[in-house]
């Protein structure tokens, strides 16, 4: 009897200690950087017309690796296409489509999860066809690149373009201000 005790004590011992092994890495809450920092450090300058068909492209970096989860748009009421670029290639590395009905809150879309490298430099691009409202969010005592949390924002491009994946006809940049406005969902590692 002591001897059929003593061995379903190690098995089960075993199994915990194996199960406990095999158990999958918790992942880390996801956050939403663009409205983090756009609730720190921005005013809200409201809706404006778009004067033609342009891109709005955020600049930025993470500090940690992670990953984009859902790409995402603030803005007046309608449907936009997002690319998420990287700055070095220029190569599109994901797509949505993203439909707002409420320009006071985010609406975002699922994609298949990237990679974000530490310390990269990523474009955002949103495109918003001419006579679509916009949204604008400024800083009133700062200018870019300004740095919250895990991210640095650089500026925001904006550019004559019908697709949100070309970035070649640059215009100029807001030096204080968010416009468009495209978002994200990242997930550290």
């Amino acid at each position: 009897m002591k001897k059929t005790t003593k061995l379903i004590a190690i098995a089960l011992f075993a199994a915990t200690t194996l199960l406990s092994a095999c158990k999958k890495e918790e992942e880390k809450p996801a956050t939403k950087p663009v409205e983090e920092v756009m609730t720190a450090k921005f005013e809200d300058d409201g809706l404006g017309s778009s004067g033609g068909s342009n891109n709005y492209v955020m600049v930025f970096r993470a500090g940690n690796a992670g990953k984009i989860t859902h790409l995402g748009a603030r803005t007046g009421a309608g449907t936009y296409n997002l690319a998420l670029i990287d700055s070095s290639s220029l190569a599109v590395l994901r797509t949505a489509s993203v439909t707002v009905t409420d320009s006071t809150k985010f609406s975002y879309s699922d994609i298949e999860d990237i990679d974000i490298a530490v310390n990269k430099t990523y474009y955002l691009s949103m495109h918003i066809p001419a006579g679509k409202k916009i949204l604008y969010y400024f800083m009133d005592t700062e200018e870019f690149p300004v740095t919250f949390n895990n991210f640095t924002f650089y500026n925001t491009l904006y550019m004559g373009s019908t697709d949100a994946g070309d970035i070649s006809n640059e215009y100029g940049y807001y030096s204080d201000s968010f416009v468009g406005i495209p978002g994200f969902i990242f997930v550290e590692k």
